[in-house]
């Protein structure tokens, strides 16, 4: 049935006092015969799909000014009509993928489509649904023949592709109202610079909605297409900033390597001293003249003592705490960065690991460096005392024995 025609029977439906409507097979109801009804049935009249009749009595169309102004009884067989729905539901089952025909025309609702522009305005709802399938569309390396089921095919990595199946219904795109984004995304995919990275991107996002066997629904992406947005902008903006996941993974494991290797470095410092210092201090204690007949001899060792003492408590012992103490910083400092991604949870355990027994393991062997050098250091004093003890008793009499003559 061409447009023409499909207005008037719009006329006469809307003239019909309904009495049982069958949903895409007939529509049952009354009319009175008035001269504009009369014509429309002359028009548009065919016994294969238009059923009249007067008291049980069929009407033939040539007899109809014979009950002009009677109230007949019409049967409209919808099942036979091309481009004819009963309602909004039977035309979406049917034109899921946009409109089959030139035009249609929806009864319950009494929306008739001229052509396809007019979905626009008279079904927005579908208009947005078909807009975002007319972008995945586009974006798909590969799509079957809409005969039956019709599937899209994009290629994520080797030997692995996403499927997304076109099937909807009326509940998965009634709340969906969104044609400005999809315009302003269609208008970032397809023109401007980057476009092959940005569709990455957001194909990316549209495998992360799948159902674990590479399949996704479009009803899906009508349900979750502001996540699907937003998610998809934090991701392109993590791309522009070279930080999408697998360069972070390459990135935050090569500078974990160059902190381990810090502390591994610190390590080998602390062990050389934990060894070095006592040996250093040993060999200065035995280079006393424990004959005492050397005193500038000795004198030196001492002084040299005290000055290696302030050297490795106050110069080494403290750098090397500055330094655990820069890597801790360090690590704190990378653990933030790496934030809650889930991809690279596995850096987040070793830092904590590192923190709890590496660097832990370096401040108690400083520790033990500091305790060893003032125990030394005192070991070297008390030798001292000790090569010149019986002279400095000595001096001790004779200065206690000037003290006593002069201040008797």
């Amino acid at each position: 049935m061409d447009i023409e025609n499909l207005e008037l029977l719009d006329i006469f439906i809307q003239n019909l006092d309904v009495v049982e409507h069958r949903y895409n097979e007939e529509i049952k109801g009354t009319v009175i015969l008035e001269p504009d009804i009369i014509n429309i049935i002359n028009t548009i009249y065919n016994e294969n799909f238009f059923l009249i009749s007067y008291q049980g009595i069929n009407i033939d169309e040539n007899n109809l000014e014979h009950y002009k102004g009677c109230t007949i009884d019409a049967s409209v067989f919808i099942n036979n009509l091309n481009h004819v729905y009963s309602n909004k539901g039977a035309f979406y089952k049917y034109n899921k993928f946009g409109l089959k025909g030139s035009h249609a025309y929806i009864i319950e609702e009494s929306i008739l489509l001229k052509d396809d522009s007019e979905i626009k305005s008279k079904l927005p709802e579908f208009s947005n649904s078909l807009e975002l399938l007319n972008l995945i569309e586009e974006l798909a390396d590969e799509k079957n023949d809409p005969i039956d089921k019709y599937h899209l095919y994009f290629s994520i990595k080797a030997n692995n592709f996403l499927r997304i199946e076109i099937e909807y219904n009326e509940k998965d795109f009634i709340e969906f109202n969104d044609t400005n984004s999809i315009l302003n995304l269609k208008k970032e995919l397809l023109e401007g610079f980057s476009k092959d990275d940005k569709i990455k991107v957001f194909v990316n996002e549209l495998n992360s909605l799948v159902d674990g066997q590479n399949n996704l629904d479009f009803s899906i992406i009508l349900k979750e297409w502001k996540n699907l947005l937003k998610n998809y902008s934090m991701s392109y903006q993590l791309y522009l900033e070279g930080f999408n996941v697998e360069k972070l993974k390459v990135a935050t494991n090569e500078y974990f390597i160059k902190i381990t290797e810090k502390i591994y470095d610190s390590i080998s410092k602390v062990s050389a001293y934990l060894f070095g210092i006592p040996i250093g201090y040993l060999v200065l204690i035995s280079n006393y003249d424990l004959e005492s007949q050397n005193f500038i001899k000795n004198i030196l060792v001492l002084i040299i003592s005290s000055i290696f003492f302030v050297f490795i408590f106050f110069v080494f012992c403290a750098n090397l705490k500055e330094n655990l103490e820069a890597i801790e910083e360090e690590l704190d400092d990378f653990e933030i960065r790496l934030g809650k991604i889930s991809q690279i949870d596995i850096l987040s355990s070793k830092i904590e690991r590192l923190k709890a027994d590496a660097i832990k393991k370096q401040y108690n062997k400083l520790s033990i460096i500091k305790t060893l050098s003032i125990i030394i250091f005192g070991l070297s004093i008390i030798v001292f005392i000790a090569i010149y003890l019986n002279t400095l008793i000595k001096f001790s009499f004779f200065f206690l024995y000037l003290k006593i003559l002069f201040f008797r």
